[in-house]
Formats: structure tokens, C-alpha cells, sequence
């Protein structure tokens, strides 16, 4: 949670130097009432989704986490498909099914070090008696949901600008979330801080910025569920990263 906020905080620093003098415009004047109703359902559910996906972290290991939000693409193209009655041509389809299949060998594939291993099966076993587990289950669950939703509200929103959009959030995030680390001495983390910390902070809060305006403006010009196969890259990418920088050994299935 003090990461998510810290994120925030310089994310929405970033939404303010874009924004400038023009930040009432982007806040409230270029908003059309009929869309106040499905930006606000936006906001919360992606506030929700924060609160799911740190949640799960807590009660499950990582890489079943992974697995659960690569439902996430095949999720989206179904519910475009309902909701929007925009379908997926047959190679769309096969590449969106050969993309999960093989995103889902790349995770399991990919485990970490057998130390963390047992310290999450250690962590998991421990707790499984707790009632905490089942709201770590049902939160694990509404991880997709909640993730295809807020892409489905997203392409609904086209017509606002991608700056709103992804700002509104960020500062929604920092009004409902900054209070509670108040209240918690969440902020005490921050006294430890050093200057790569701040650095990897930084990175990411305008990496942050970065992705929803990106995000946003990608969702203005294409239906998700032909966006959705890009989805499996971020799986990808990341698991690149992390035999490249954080020495993550791929064993293959």
C-alpha cells in the first residue's frame, strides 16, 4: 500500500506539470454529465482492483497470482464480445488462445528461487486456516473481473480525454489511500528510504503516467478484444526482465 501511494504521489505530479493551467478543463470541464456515472464506477473499480491484487500477493505465492490475471485478455475479448457484440476473427482467436497457453508455460515455467518457494508455501499453508483466506480467495477471483471491467469502461470512456481518465484515478487513489497510511504509520517506511529507493520510486510513478496515458489512448482507437492478445506481452516482458536483472532461472515445463 505505501509503494501504491508513493507511485501516486509522483505519478500525479507528472498529471499536473502535463496538466498545468489547464487542470480544471482536464478535471471537470471537458467531463459530460452522462459520463460522470461511468467514470466515477471506473474509479471505483479500479481502486478495488488495487486492494485485490496487493491482497492476493499477501495470501498466495506470486506465480499462482500470474495465472490468475492471464484470464484476464480471454475474459475481456468475452465480455467485449457480449457487451459491445465486436467478435474476433477466427486468427485473432487462435492467436489469443496460443498466447494464453503459452504465457501460461512461460509463468509456471518460471519459478522462483526455491528459498521464496517454500517461504510462500510456508506462508500459504500457515494461513490457510485463517478466515483471512477466503477474502484472499475471493479477491484473487475478482482480479480478472475487476481488470476486464475497468478495460471494458476504459473503451466506453473514449470520447474523454486520456489525461482525465488516467489522472482522475491517480489523485483518487491518493485521497482514499493517503489518509489510511496516516492512520496506520504506513508513511515511516519512507525515513528509510536511500537514494536508490527514490530512484526505483521515481521510475515508477512516471512509468506509472506512462501506461494509463498509453493504456487510455490505445483503448480510443481499437476494440479490446483485439487489444487483448497485447496483454500476454506484459507477461513476457517481465519475465525477460527478470532472468536479465533479478537472475530468475526458466526451467520449462
Amino acid at each position: 500500500m505505501q509503494l501504491l501511494v508513493l507511485r501516486s504521489v509522483i505519478s500525479s505530479v507528472v498529471f499536473l506539470a502535463i496538466m498545468n493551467k489547464n487542470f480544471s478543463y482536464y478535471m471537470w470541464k471537458s467531463i459530460p454529465k452522462k459520463y460522470v456515472k461511468d467514470l466515477i464506477s471506473r474509479v471505483i473499480q479500479g481502486l478495488i482492483l488495487m486492494v485485490c491484487i496487493f491482497s492476493s500477493i499477501k495470501y498466495f505465492p506470486l506465480v499462482f497470482v500470474s495465472l490468475i490475471s492471464n484470464l484476464t485478455p480471454l475474459l475481456t475479448a468475452l465480455l467485449s464480445f457480449i457487451l459491445f457484440k465486436k467478435g474476433l476473427s477466427r486468427l485473432d482467436t487462435a492467436i489469443l488462445i496460443v498466447s494464453f497457453v503459452g504465457v501460461t508455460v512461460l509463468i509456471t515455467g518460471s519459478p522462483p528461487k526455491s528459498a521464496d518457494i517454500e517461504e510462500d508455501s510456508q506462508t500459504t499453508s500457515t494461513k490457510k486456516g485463517d478466515r483471512n483466506m477466503i477474502i484472499g480467495t475471493i479477491m484473487l477471483v475478482l482480479i480478472p473481473i475487476l481488470s476486464s471491467s475497468v478495460v471494458l469502461f476504459i473503451h466506453h470512456l473514449k470520447s474523454l480525454s486520456e489525461i482525465s481518465v488516467s489522472s482522475i484515478l491517480t489523485f483518487a487513489i491518493l485521497v482514499i489511500y493517503g489518509p489510511l497510511l496516516l492512520f496506520t504509520d504506513g508513511y515511516a517506511i519512507i525515513l528509510d528510504f536511500d537514494t536508490h529507493d527514490w530512484i526505483i520510486s521515481i521510475f515508477l510513478g512516471l512509468s506509472s503516467s506512462v501506461v494509463q496515458i498509453s493504456k487510455n489512448k490505445a483503448l480510443q482507437y481499437e476494440e479490446p478484444a483485439k487489444l487483448a492478445v497485447l496483454m500476454y506481452f506484459q507477461s513476457v516482458l517481465q519475465l525477460i526482465l527478470d532472468v536479465l536483472f533479478l537472475n530468475t532461472q526458466f526451467t520449462g515445463q
